[in-house]
């Protein structure tokens, strides 16, 4: 590889790093100062140039317990549906009218199905299905002890278990 290959490489993993950083200050500013509407409008706006900053945006909000699942689902689809109507125009402008309608028809189909995933999802809680189509996962906290095979593993060292054989987690 060509050093001044690894240079440009390098540079243009900083730029996208600073921009999945800055999309995500912006959007989670938005979102703190406006509530949900300043997130969808957060995520629709930088959408426009990129549709996975204001994805890894709204997903970092939830898995940081700042959004619910479907809040942020939400802004995933204003996200990739903005982003779409955006590659649609380029398409349009770039390779004509033929090129523009099969373009915008394929992104039209992918983004109908996801909202289509949505709504089945807000639809099955309405008849006592799951609502919530992110589970949030809890890690494991140190004083929790596992036992394996007569092998007591906690936080503080290994001790012999009171009966072998025995697998369990205690929490």
């Amino acid at each position: 590889m060509d050093p001044q290959d690894a240079v440009d490489l390098g540079r243009e993993a900083l730029l996208i790093a600073a921009l999945l950083l800055g999309v995500s200050v912006i959007v989670g500013w938005l979102r703190s100062r406006y509530g949900t509407q300043g997130l969808l409008a957060g995520s629709a706006l930088a959408a426009l140039a990129d549709a996975h900053a204001p994805i890894a945006a709204a997903l970092g909000l939830h898995a940081q317990g700042a959004v619910a699942a479907r809040e942020a689902l939400l802004a995933v689809l204003v996200a990739a549906g903005v982003n779409s109507a955006s590659r649609s125009v380029v398409a349009f402008a770039s390779g004509g009218a033929a090129y523009g309608t099969r373009v915008a028809a394929t992104l039209a189909a992918s983004w109908a199905a996801a909202a289509l995933g949505l709504w089945a999802g807000d639809a099955g809680a309405q008849f006592g299905l799951p609502g919530d189509l992110v589970e949030r996962v809890q890690p494991a906290e140190p004083p929790q002890v596992q036992r394996h095979h007569g092998i007591e593993l906690a936080a503080d060292g290994i001790q012999a278990a009171a009966s072998a054989g025995v697998t369990a987690i205690i929490q």
